[in-house]
């Protein structure tokens, strides 16, 4: 075996110089694929590094929303104006974080449902800047949508409302709770 190939490397017919081509382009094939699979990496681990941050920073903000309703029971009877429609009255105009479950409550009794934007300012930097999209429908449930305007992260906030027993909106907003939420990350 090994005559023979010594045979082929000493041959002067030029087979010795195609075999040596061929086996050259197999390795500047395996080469290039190789490189070409490495830079799309690099280019996949910053785009997941920028993701995860978003993604971190919109779940921080969820926690911080969903503080605010922790321990928090609302109760209609608690208001003493109502107007003649049955309405409450003195909705808080700007809802802060501690009144924001008050605001959506007055809003949903009153309505039938409700709804709030608002911003977290995570840190001096805008650029953390979290927009909430917040829904409570006739049920007292919320669903709170957050965003960053840099990012395609979502987070979707899904916290059920535990009411009062009843058939309309006013009956079962005599007592509102919270019970535990769940989160998707899109």
């Amino acid at each position: 075996m090994n005559k023979q190939i010594l045979k082929k490397i000493k041959s002067e017919s030029g087979a010795s110089l195609v075999l040596a081509i061929l086996v050259f382009l197999i390795c500047a094939l395996v080469g290039s694929t190789i490189l070409a699979a490495a830079t799309a990496s690099s280019g996949t681990l910053t785009t997941t590094s920028k993701n995860d941050k978003s993604t971190y920073t919109l779940i921080s903000a969820e926690k911080l929303f969903v503080q605010s309703f922790d321990n928090k029971i609302w109760k209609a009877g608690d208001y003493s104006k109502i107007d003649s429609a049955g309405k409450i009255e003195d909705v808080p105009s700007l809802p802060t974080m501690n009144n924001l479950y008050q605001y959506l409550c007055v809003c949903t009794y009153n309505d039938g449902s409700a709804s709030y934007s608002l911003i977290y300012t995570l840190n001096d930097d805008a650029s953390t800047n979290v927009n909430v999209a917040v829904t409570m429908d006739d049920t007292y449930s919320i669903n709170a949508v957050f965003t960053q305007t840099d990012s395609s992260r979502t987070v979707v906030l899904n916290l059920p409302g535990a009411t009062a027993t009843g058939t309309t909106t006013r009956t079962m907003g005599a007592s509102v709770g919270w019970s535990n939420p769940s989160v998707t990350v899109k």
